[in-house]
């Protein structure tokens, strides 16, 4: 159900008389349509874009064991999500936000939802294209389930969308920067006491940035992980000018975000017609973030020690191959005997899967004291497997190797299957390499004695 593919059914009838003999049959197809995943445009005003999706309307049990599904949602590198803005209601329309969870990897821009497998949900969020007043922008958002390709129905694309100026930029000589913190692997949890420094830097024109330390701007995240600068004064941020925005401190319990921000907002000056030269360039440059309304929406997530697990398959040959269809479970101990993991996670291979990843979240952060732990993948048992042996797994047997699986808070353990080859055990006897050596000669004897006769009939004929 899940692949949201069209089920053609045949139905059969079959007239019979009093003795059960075949007078006449007649057969009808039907044709179900199993849209189980829906997305559309909601709502378009100036840069504000919002999409909703519409999870498994049909309310039907898409999973067998009745665990939450995983729904990926793409977004073109045009779109700037605005996570604060995500809601989810179900068929009676009462809200339950609180029964779906979404992150977001930032880097690719992906939007991960687990949602309830047996109800009909729907989703809405609101997203800012990133082009200013006037311009023409493309973008696309596709819908689908983890290890599925998506359809028809769950994809949108809009060519050269634009907007007027009105409401975007505000009259004034200032604008605002909101910074929003939220834990990157579930965006409904808001992050206090994350520490920004916000320098003005002035782009050159090898493009590379000059900070102007005279011109900072520092706080923390309240209550409600944000945190707004700029405000009147000396203390104001400008139209057309960059910034550089910087987390000193991460929540406790956190990782840091290591990445700096440059952020500007463009405007064209009063009484002129177009951006200035340097504006143009600074919209150019890809390093630079770009949004053109007066309040600067900068979200940073961050996330809490993670364990990354890397997937590869490789055949009796030791050459790397395709992935094998199925869904991959691996557990994570805090013990080398223990049975039961603390914590497990998956990979699924579907169509088009190409993702060979996956990570154990929300871990301690000591970087003084790095906690151990150990990765194994699991069996069709859900058995850690720690021998070299054959194992069944999706019931097809491999070998598992690791690359090392004693791992804490920042690493990657690789683990491989290897298909199983089955080959007709070897006798150990050389007793069959004399009569092959032996049909060789023969062979070479015989293409000599062709060829002395073929030089005897050539001489006979001259």
């Amino acid at each position: 159900m899940l692949s949201g593919q069209d089920k053609t059914f045949e139905n059969k009838v079959t007239l019979q008389d009093n003795e059960g003999n075949e007078i006449n049959n007649a057969t009808s197809q039907a044709t179900i349509k199993d849209k189980n995943l829906l997305k559309s445009v909601s709502k378009k005003n100036a840069e504000k874009v919002t999409f909703t999706i519409k999870s498994n309307p049909l309310g039907q049990q898409l999973s067998k064991d009745g665990a939450k599904l995983k729904l990926i949602d793409k977004l073109s590198d045009t779109l700037i999500l605005d996570s604060k803005s995500i809601k989810a209601v179900d068929s009676n329309n009462n809200d339950v936000t609180n029964e779906i969870t979404p992150s977001l990897n930032k880097d690719k821009n992906i939007l991960e939802i687990l949602v309830p497998s047996d109800k009909a949900i729907t989703i809405t969020y609101t997203t800012t294209v990133k082009a200013g007043p006037g311009q023409k922008v493309d973008f696309s958002n596709v819908a689908y389930w983890e290890g599925y390709k998506p359809s028809d129905q769950s994809s949108v694309t809009e060519e050269g969308y634009s907007y007027n100026a009105s409401g975007s930029v505000s009259p004034g000589d200032s604008i605002l920067l909101n910074i929003l913190k939220q834990d990157a692997n579930d965006l409904s949890k808001s992050l206090s006491g994350a520490e920004f420094k916000v320098v003005e830097c002035e782009r050159l024109d090898d493009g590379t940035f000059k900070e102007i330390t005279s011109r900072t701007w520092s706080g923390t995240t309240e209550d409600d992980g944000t945190l707004l600068l700029g405000d009147s004064g000396e203390r104001a941020l400008s139209y057309n000018t960059v910034y550089k925005v910087t987390e000193t401190i991460a929540p406790t319990g956190y990782e840091k975000e290591n990445n700096s921000f440059y952020i500007m907002v463009p405007r064209i000056e009063k009484d002129q017609t177009d951006y200035s030269d340097y504006v143009k360039k600074c919209i150019k440059d890809s390093k630079i973030d770009k949004q053109y309304s007066s309040t600067y929406e900068l979200t940073v997530t961050n996330h809490k020690g993670e364990i990354t697990v890397q997937k590869e398959f490789i055949d009796a040959g030791n050459k790397k191959v395709s992935p094998v269809k199925g869904a991959y479970t691996f557990g994570l101990f805090e013990n080398q005997n223990d049975s039961k993991p603390i914590q497990t996670a998956s990979i699924t291979y579907g169509e088009d899967q190409t993702d060979s990843t996956c990570k154990f979240t929300n871990l301690d952060v000591d970087a003084k004291n790095p906690k151990t732990y150990y990765v194994y993948e699991l069996d069709d048992d859900g058995k850690p497997i720690k021998g070299s042996n054959v194992h069944t797994i999706n019931g097809k047997e491999f070998y598992t190797s690791y690359g090392k699986n004693e791992v804490s808070n920042g690493d990657t353990v690789t683990i491989t299957n290897q298909n199983r080859t089955k080959q007709l055990p070897s006798t150990g006897s050389s007793g069959t390499l004399c009569y092959r050596l032996a049909g060789i000669i023969l062979m070479l004897l015989g293409s000599l004695l062709m060829l002395k006769k073929y030089k005897v009939c050539k001489n006979d004929r001259k």
